[in-house]
């Protein structure tokens, strides 16, 4: 891993399960040798008193902009039902998992959204699959819009689906001067 550009741990990751580890090492391993930044567990403090928030991957890449990224540790058997605005589990919970990766990314453009150059930068996040096959989530129907695949963790395929998720808003690279500021 090239660690010319930087990559950041803020939180111990050694006693998280494996699929947690998997997942950065794939961050590290496809963003290596580019111009960005990536943090494990960027703390996120809000102004308002709210309690804290940590995405679990936060990169910031030169032409793919700002990326927050959740990993999930679950598997096909825990779900009843997964779209975009909910995933309902079989022991009755549901959470709105996609919504609230998107939560942590407001958060973060929060902290730089007043500067002209990064108004138009692309953002976008999305939730890691580590234990679960693209192929086996769509047998199941369920949606898989903004979810990266255990199928899609090596470099090229990585930064594929990187680019195939829907931004937040902007849409362009980070200038020198946008890269300058973030």
């Amino acid at each position: 891993i090239n660690s010319e550009y930087k990559f950041i741990t803020t939180d111990t990751i050694e006693d998280k399960p494996e699929v947690y580890k998997e997942s950065w090492n794939a961050v590290r391993r496809s963003f290596s040798g580019r111009q960005c930044l990536a943090y494990w567990r960027y703390p996120l403090f809000s102004k308002r008193g709210e309690k804290n928030k940590e995405p679990d991957i936060t990169i910031i890449d030169k032409d793919l902009g700002v990326i927050v990224l959740e990993v999930i540790n679950i598997s096909l058997d825990e779900l009843i039902n997964a779209q975009l605005e909910r995933w309902d589990f079989k022991d009755g919970s549901s959470e709105e998992v996609i919504y609230s990766v998107e939560d942590n990314l407001y958060e973060l453009k929060g902290l730089y959204q007043g500067n002209r150059n990064l108004r138009k930068i692309k953002e976008s996040s999305a939730v890691i699959l580590p234990a679960i096959n693209k192929k086996q989530w769509l047998e199941h129907n369920f949606d898989d819009k903004k979810i990266i695949f255990k199928d899609q963790l090596t470099p090229k395929r990585f930064l594929n689906r990187i680019e195939e998720v829907d931004t937040l808003a902007g849409n362009e690279r980070l200038s020198s001067e946008a890269w300058k500021d973030i």
